[in-house]
């Protein structure tokens, strides 16, 4: 039997089938997401899948897995991969080696092939002996990335930076031949720059020379400033010290070899109006053939390994990247100041750019690409005379692992980039190529100096991994040369017809259920002629990319709605979106609560504020103009009666849509001192007809076969207790096959009869908003029923059979610790299954928000995105006031969750800062008391 590996294209397994298949039997070894496809067009083949995290995760990593592949004694291997270069020579030996030591053919897309024969066992000898010696290395690593972070906002030089004046940074070492070509287009520039009214120098760094560039530069140049070091410091080092002398807010880094076009720092400077930019990267072209070198840089992690490249289409629009290019990069120098310099410990060349921008970028500073600025550069003309290849590869290889131990935090990745390179570094030193291994001996001689590194960069982070890495990759260029200011233009469009809705995810733990509000603006588009598409991510796990979406639909406006928890990764949404020219309107709950932080956003047209079934068409008739500010349209409570059915086969992967939303009723006539029901919605209380409810339950279970359990989404579902309990009758006699479970239940409304009808039809948990358990704090939110009704119901729900929710708040009005103990005290009396601990927040238009007014504090929290009520490790507190602070606050939170259980944790570390926590505020018995049978 032969065994073709594909990782190549479909169109290059078929001609290896088609070329094989006549030697004897084959099997297939595909990607998971491909099996089904290939069993069913190759019904003849064996099909193996590799495993889900990928197929390169193999080397010495995967041999159990590959191993099992032995038994089938395939008489040839063919691996697949592509000709753009010949890396997979080390997976092929990888193969020979796991599958037995036979032969394996590569096979390229040009046809050309590579066979390999090995029985090498010192590698995998080594490495066996290695990997106990050795592994001391990712337990520090993985211990120094414990210690917590202790800022959780943006770090100081929140306003924008001074650009009336400008330091131009060059670092020299024996460059005078390129001096003598780049330099006077430098100088060019910074007197067109001052010609301009703004107040410039020229830095050279001479990093001892020995070729005479000092006194070149004194002689032909004397308006610059030369900083002379006596002894060589490498890059980092002589930036730094230009660093340190610079007097203007604005940093103009430059490689020696570096040539201005005329314009290109004149495109930086705008982009600084941003208190939040870090720097801007212009387009790097090379000098001898003017192809793009060094585009937007974009990084991610994969199977171990850390992959930093660049964009290779330069009509690339300006966004966000991942990285400052350290050869050509306009900088804010208070925020260089404040990471303290590039880190020497990547002397004397190579990714010290890198390290510095990811800093930034962990502190919630942006790093930005400028295509409108060009300039030219002869790379590697000063490294490449004074370094032999093998040493600058060794030096890469090296800072690239540094790179991974000093920044990265997550701990899988970790122990699987120390066994990858680890691997890679014996295999290769096996076959006489030494450089990985040098590499990697010179990282661990960096050691304490990485873990005295991680620990101080830990303390300074507020932006975690996937988040950085997310934001670089999302902003992805668009395939043709129009400017950003042509699109916009050709976007401009009086009747848009195609329009895309979009809803992030709200959070990693809740459950997949689409939305009821995007579904009902969708219909009603619809059916007035308009073609839409939804993309709400809260649908399924797996969902395509916006960018995915955007270039198969090519929609004239595109809506987010959007909560404030989850308004960060909706905003950096909507700056891909506006990058690309396409009108934008923002609608949702953060629109409507939080309109005034949105009215000064460019990016943005229309804000719907409240309920928008009544405006989506009027506005969608409007014209959509980029040159102001976003105009407010205010909706109003809408009739139920007539609202036509909700059509999901608008949202994208619909048929995978498994939790179905049920809308019976829309308001509450309650008066919660928290609640924002009023403002985005109303307190009245609207009914839509119980046979419509009926009717569309009946399409549902037409449409959508994958739809196994209902969510009842009302604010206030048994408001009308005779109403909602001939619902519940209805739904019986129609014998849907669904259960469900409803989450805002009123514990005044409930009874041994609703109960009874609720358990027949398949209802298993309700939940209950509790909100205090002290009676002087209860009483002031104005609920409208007691504690002793919440006690009631809450006995009356678990004797009943269902599971039991309880719903509380940390930090209302009048709250304290004490008040808060009384809440814990609560919640273990009535023994919930699930149980969730949120923090105050309060909203424009509520008594919560204008009693803090008059008696607490408002603070600026930049992201909500960390108050998720199972997180153990919440942002601080956005109000208090004299009688409960915000360390108090965020104590008593984090208590509650110890003492009820209700805490979800991630791995090692996750464990690790728990216990430390529990210990801190003295609660480590309850901790260990309440581990086991913790509630989630």
């Amino acid at each position: 039997m032969i065994l073709i590996i594909r990782s190549g294209t479909h169109e290059h397994f078929e001609t290896v089938y088609r070329e094989h298949r006549e030697h004897g039997p084959i099997a297939a070894l595909v990607q998971p997401q491909f099996a089904e496809l290939y069993a069913e067009q190759y019904p003849e083949c064996e099909i193996f899948t590799f495993p889900e995290d990928g197929m390169f995760n193999i080397g010495m990593i995967r041999l159990s897995w590959l191993l099992a592949l032995r038994k089938k004694k395939f008489s040839e291997i063919i691996l697949l991969y592509n000709s753009r270069d010949k890396k997979g020579y080390e997976h092929l030996e990888f193969l020979a080696i796991a599958l037995g030591g036979r032969q394996v053919t590569g096979v390229y897309l040009n046809g050309e092939t590579e066979h390999l024969q090995t029985f090498v066992l010192l590698p995998l000898i080594l490495y066996t002996l290695c990997i106990p010696l050795l592994s001391i290395i990712p337990f520090l690593i993985t211990l120094a990335g414990l210690f917590p972070g202790a800022v959780h906002s943006k770090q100081e030089y929140c306003s924008p930076v001074d650009t009336s004046g400008i330091s131009f940074l060059i670092p020299n070492y024996n460059g005078k031949h390129l001096l003598k070509m780049f330099l006077p287009s430098v100088l060019e520039e910074a007197h067109r720059q001052a010609a301009a009214g703004r107040s410039v120098e020229v830095i050279i760094v001479d990093d001892a020379s020995t070729d005479g560039s000092r006194e070149f530069i004194e002689e032909e140049f004397p308006s610059v400033k030369i900083v002379a070091l006596a002894v060589n410091r490498g890059f980092p080092g002589a930036c730094n010290s230009g660093i340190d002398v610079a007097q203007y807010d604005l940093l103009l880094l430059l490689n020696n070899d570096i040539k201005l076009d005329p314009g290109a720092v004149d495109a930086l400077l705008p982009h600084f109006s941003d208190p939040d930019v870090f720097s801007v990267s212009p387009q790097v072209r090379r000098l001898h053939d003017n192809k793009p070198l060094h585009l937007r840089s974009v990084a991610f992690m994969q199977n171990g390994k850390f992959w930093y490249t660049h964009d290779d289409d330069d009509t690339i629009v300006p966004g966000e990247q991942f990285v400052s290019i350290g050869c050509a990069s306009l900088m804010d120098l208070r925020k260089v100041r404040l990471i303290g310099g590039f880190d020497i410990m990547y002397s004397p060349f190579y990714a010290e750019d890198t390290d510095l921008g990811y800093q930034a970028l962990k502190r919630g500073w942006r790093i930005l690409y400028e295509p409108n600025a060009v300039v030219l550069h002869e790379s590697r003309a000063t490294i490449g005379v004074h370094f032999s290849d093998e040493k600058i590869k060794t030096v890469i290889e090296r800072n690239h692992i540094l790179f991974v131990w000093k920044n990265i935090q997550n701990i899988r990745f970790i122990w699987k980039h120390f066994l990858r390179t680890l691997s890679e570094s014996l295999f290769r030193w096996s076959h006489g190529d030494k450089t990985k291994i040098h590499a990697l001996a010179g990282a661990v001689t960096h050691l304490p100096a990485v873990l005295k590194r991680r620990i101080a960069s830990n303390r300074r982070r507020i932006i975690p991994d996937w988040r950085i890495f997310e934001r670089t990759l999302k902003n992805k260029y668009i395939a043709n040369s129009e400017t950003v200011a042509q699109l916009r233009r050709k976007r401009l469009v009086d009747n848009p017809h195609k329009v895309l809705l979009v809803l992030p995810r709200a959070d990693k733990l809740s459950p997949y259920i689409p939305s009821y509000g995007l579904a009902a603006l969708a219909t009603l588009l619809a059916d007035n002629g308009f073609t839409v598409r939804v993309l709400d991510f809260n649908i399924a796990p797996q969902m395509p990319s916006l960018h995915s979406v955007i270039r198969e639909f090519q929609p004239d406006v595109v809506g987010f709605s959007g909560y404030t928890s989850m308004w960060q990764q909706t905003s950096e949404m909507i700056d891909y979106v506006y990058h690309l020219g396409i009108p934008v309107l923002v609608g949702g709950p953060h629109a409507t609560l939080c309109d005034d932080s949105l009215l000064d956003d460019h990016r943005i047209q229309y804000i719907v504020k409240g309920e928008a079934e009544d405006v989506i068409l009027s506005v969608m008739q409007r014209s959509f103009d980029f040159t102001n500010r976003p105009e407010i349209i205010q909706g109003y409570p809408v009739s139920l009666k007539n609202q036509p059915i909700n059509d999901y086969r608008m949202f994208v992967n619909h048929e995978k849509l498994s939790v179905y939303p049920l809308l019976t009723s829309r308001g509450c006539p309650h008066n919660c001192a928290f609640c924002a029901v009023e403002t985005i919605s109303s307190r009245k209380w609207r009914t839509r007809p119980l046979e419509k409810c009926i009717q569309e339950l009946h399409l549902a279970r037409e449409r959508y076969p994958a739809v196994s359990k209902l969510d009842i989404i009302d604010s206030s579902p048994s408001q009308n207790l005779p109403r909602f309990k001939n619902f519940i009758r209805m739904f019986l006699d129609e014998q849907f096959p669904w259960s469900f479970w409803i989450s805002n239940m009123r514990a005044d409304r409930v009874d041994d009869e609703l109960l009874y009808l609720l358990r027949r039809a398949g209802c298993f948990q309700l939940s209950i908003g509790v909100e205090h358990g002290d009676p002087e704090v209860f009483d002031r939110i104005g609920k409208g029923e007691t504690l002793d009704d919440i006690r009631r119901s809450a006995i009356l729900i678990k004797q009943h059979g269902f599971k039991l929710g309880l719903c509380f708040v940390v930090g209302l009005p009048h709250d304290s610790m004490p008040a808060t103990m009384k809440s814990i005290a609560l919640a273990r009396d009535l023994q919930p299954d699930y149980i969730f601990w949120n923090m105050m927040h309060p909203f424009k238009g509520t008594a919560a928000y204008r009693w803090f007014e008059q008696n607490g504090t408002f603070y600026d929290v930049p992201d909500f995105s960390s108050y998720d009520n199972l997180s153990i490790y919440p942002m601080d507190p956005c109000v208090d006031y004299p009688g409960f602070t915000r360390k108090q606050i965020k104590k008593a939170h984090f208590i509650a969750k110890i003492h009820t259980g209700a805490y979800r944790v991630h791995g090692i570390r996750d464990n690790v800062r728990l216990v430390l926590t529990s210990l801190k505020y003295g609660c480590l018995k309850y901790l260990v008391r309440n581990r086991r049978k913790a509630m989630f």
